[in-house]
This record gives C-alpha cells, structure tokens and sequence, in this order.
C-alpha cells in the first residue's frame, strides 16, 4: 500500500482539506486498513509529520524483518519487548499509550477528528473500525474517555475481535488517561 500511496503525504493532504471528495476519502480509509498506516496516520494527526515520518520507517523496518525471518509482527514485537527495542519504537509506542508528557497538537488532532468523522459516515460499514479506532484514539489523547468508549463501541459492534478496538477498550475502560493531561502547559509553565 505504502508504494501506491504515500500514508505520510496523505495524512498531512487529509488535514487540508475542507471538503473531501469521494476519492479523497476512498484513497484515505484504502491506506488505513493497514494496521501499520492507520497508527502511523493517527500518531502523525496528533504530533505532526515528523513522527509520521518516524512511524513509516519503523513499519517499513518491521516489514523487512518479517520478510527476512517470516516471523509475525507479533513475535517481533514480543521478542522487542523482552530485548532491546530500537528508540524509535519505544518513543512511539509511548506516544500511543499516553506514556510521555508531549502533548498532542490541538488543531491538528480537532482537524482530523472532523475528517474521520466525515469518513467513517462514508465508509462501507465493514471498513469503519479503523477510523473508528482513531477517532477514539484521538478524543481520547483529547481528555475525551466517553466519546473514545463511544467510537470504541462501535467498532467492536462492527466486529468484536478488532485488535486495536480491544486495546483502546482496556484502556479506556480502565480509566487511563495520557501523562500529558497531568503535565503543565509549556505557556503556563512559565508564568
């Protein structure tokens, strides 16, 4: 997909524009499918496109690794989780799971939230959990928890073994909310 469609260039096209067309939406929830484009994608919605970047790279490495070893991502993230991760992974995961004090970019993730709004009403209903998981992944970086649970429950009403829907359930269900929210603002930090 990532040869067809650049998902870093598509992410950052997607928060421009005002009106998406049909194709507009088509090429967006085409690249999302992919669990690796649809967190690349997210994350970059939310802390810009050098991390979109940075979350490309990863998913292109850990697809080499899967093609050199033909062992599944989830084995390799297992082994990475046991031995030592390549930085990159462990900022982003911890960009994921709220684990850091680096705040979201507002706009950028209010944006995205209007566009997947907009896409998921015009995604076949077997194509929504997808962004239906970034849209509860980005109200949820928000401080939003019962909207996330709203998107959240919809995606596992679409379909109930939806890894990334099960994740978010735990995590918001539990309560959890991201360090960010505890941190101080850098303007009021100053004051």
């Amino acid at each position: 997909m990532g040869d067809i469609l650049d998902p870093v260039d598509i992410a950052e096209a997607a928060l421009t524009w005002t009106a998406p067309g049909p194709d507009d939406v088509a090429r967006l929830l085409y690249v999302v499918q992919s669990p690796a484009h649809r967190d690349q994608i997210m994350v970059q919605f939310a802390f810009g496109r050098e991390t979109g970047v940075q979350a490309w790279r990863m998913n292109q490495a850990y697809l080499a690794l899967q093609r050199a070893t033909g062992r599944s991502l989830d084995d390799i993230v297992a082994a990475e989780v046991e031995g030592d991760a390549p930085p990159e992974a462990g900022r982003l995961g911890d960009l994921m799971l709220g684990q850091c004090a680096d705040r979201p970019n507002h706009g950028r993730t209010e944006a995205a939230i209007t566009l997947l709004k907009t896409v998921v009403a015009s995604a076949p209903r077997r194509c929504r959990p997808a962004p239906l998981c970034m849209l509860a992944w980005l109200s949820w970086t928000l401080g939003r928890g019962s909207v996330a649970g709203i998107f959240v429950e919809l995606a596992l009403t679409i379909d109930p073994t939806y890894g990334m829907a099960l994740l978010l359930n735990t995590v918001v269900c539990s309560g959890m909310l991201p360090e960010w929210a505890y941190a101080v603002p850098p303007d009021e930090a100053a004051s």
